[in-house]
């Protein structure tokens, strides 16, 4: 069943010619990666330098989509992309030992993608293990994704940035030859385009990092804002020492889990967060409290991230919005790697 599922992705059954005919739409949707904008004079051969720590500066940067198109045939919906991972590489500090923070705005919906800076190693992965995105972002042509960084310790840094995933050509001269192949894709371009007004990935942080001294405990609110509703999916750490962690609803006082669990056995990183066996949905008017305790014995600074999506509308009408605008995402399906029972 498996074989005939994933050969209904690529052919169909032309009942008129007795045989298996291509998606030939799929031609037009090819693997692609966004890197930051050489159009940015600061940014060199795809590197950008944020400057030292101790110069106490933000850097700004920029991801662009360009907009092409052959004689209008992409009908005003120029070149799309789809945004499914995100990866660094930092040339100086090495990439492990990586120590800026990072804060994703989108510039044509002045929507913000984080509510706080995120530390870099808690939301974005490398080649072999890049950080997934369970709900895409979507980046139409003549958009641009605003990157500002801010070194948390050490001197200047070169870093590199790329977006993985797909990029759409409704544009190419190749349907002039199928035209219902074109249509097809044009379809789910404008489903796509309508799916990012209301949904779109979201990192939550608290304001700024923790800090503990050796052996003590504090709680710490996370705020996703009064927008949109959020809906968690992983979580990822990074931190000087190890610590014990609690989540609950700030206002329900709904926990996650019957006491604290650990960095060690229950918080990953970016490349490999600690997904979640279901989503848990946080109402907009709602805050997650994080209780933390240090367990290294020292002083322990702490970034917490959780990974999600917001969904921009009323919490009694999320599911009908998320069902009017239904293109399958991951984010729509089981989690990643949660084991199943056997049948």
């Amino acid at each position: 069943m498996a074989i005939l599922r994933d050969l209904d992705k690529y052919f169909y059954w032309d009942a008129k010619r007795d045989m298996p005919v291509p998606y030939y739409r799929n031609k037009e949707i090819l693997p692609s990666w966004i890197g930051f904008s050489d159009q940015d004079p600061a940014v060199a051969q795809g590197v950008y330098t944020i400057p030292a720590a101790a110069a106490g500066l933000a850097a700004s940067t920029y991801f662009a989509q360009p907009y092409s198109s052959v004689e209008g045939l992409d009908e005003n919906l120029g070149t799309v992309f789809e945004a499914l991972n995100l990866m660094f590489a930092d040339s100086t500090d090495t990439t492990a030992a990586a120590a800026w923070t990072l804060m994703l705005t989108e510039q044509g919906a002045v929507r913000q993608l984080m509510n706080f800076p995120c530390h870099i190693r808690t939301v974005a992965g490398v080649a072999q293990t890049p950080a997934i995105l369970r709900e895409p972002l979507i980046i139409p042509s003549r958009h641009v994704i605003t990157a500002r960084m801010v070194k948390i310790a050490g001197g200047a840094v070169n870093v590199r940035m790329f977006f993985g995933g797909r990029q759409y050509f409704p544009w190419a001269p190749e349907f002039l030859r199928y035209r219902s192949e074109h249509e097809a894709l044009k379809t789910r371009i404008r489903a796509l385009l309508q799916r990012r007004l209301t949904i779109a990935p979201f990192w939550l942080t608290t304001d700024g990092p923790i800090q503990l001294a050796g052996g003590t405990g504090a709680d710490f609110i996370l705020k996703p804002g009064n927008d949109a509703q959020f809906e968690a999916f992983a979580c990822a750490a990074v931190s000087t020492g190890n610590f014990a962690w609690s989540l609950e609803d700030a206002k329900t006082f709904q926990t996650l889990m019957n006491g604290q669990v650990t960095q060690t056995n229950a918080t990953g990183n970016a490349l490999f967060p600690t997904l979640f066996s279901t989503p848990y949905v946080l109402p907009a008017d709602k805050r997650f409290r994080l209780r933390v305790l240090d367990l290294s014995g020292a002083g322990n600074t702490i970034w917490f991230t959780l990974w999600g999506r917001k969904i921009y509308a009323p919490f009694m009408e999320m599911r009908d919005a998320m069902a009017d605008l239904a293109v399958p995402t991951m984010a729509d399906q089981q989690a990643l790697l949660v084991p199943a029972p056997m049948e």
